[in-house]
């Protein structure tokens, strides 16, 4: 359904996605296997061909580093580059 939304509308440039993207634990770091388990192997490379803007959900973070830490470099979701389509930007 998404993408034929995503094809259907043509010109989509981001998808905001909005939390709770790893129920129900989080991830645990930027190199968890959840990435492909729960998002590259769920939506098509089509719709990972544009930024995803994503905000945490509650249970985003029960695992992930950023809960204890001050530093975003941390966060296993936090992804600084708009250019690097294999996470979501944050």
């Amino acid at each position: 359904l998404m993408l034929d939304k995503f094809e259907e509308l043509g010109d989509v440039r981001f998808i905001i996605n909005v939390g709770d993207s790893f129920y129900p634990e989080g991830l645990k770091g930027k190199d968890d296997p959840q990435w492909d388990t729960k998002w590259r192997n769920v939506y098509d490379a089509k719709l990972r061909s544009v930024p995803w803007y994503s905000v945490y959900g509650n249970h985003d973070y029960h695992h992930d580093p950023c809960a204890c830490s001050s530093d975003p470099k941390d966060c296993a979701q936090v992804n600084w580059d708009i250019d690097d389509l294999s996470r979501f930007y944050m």
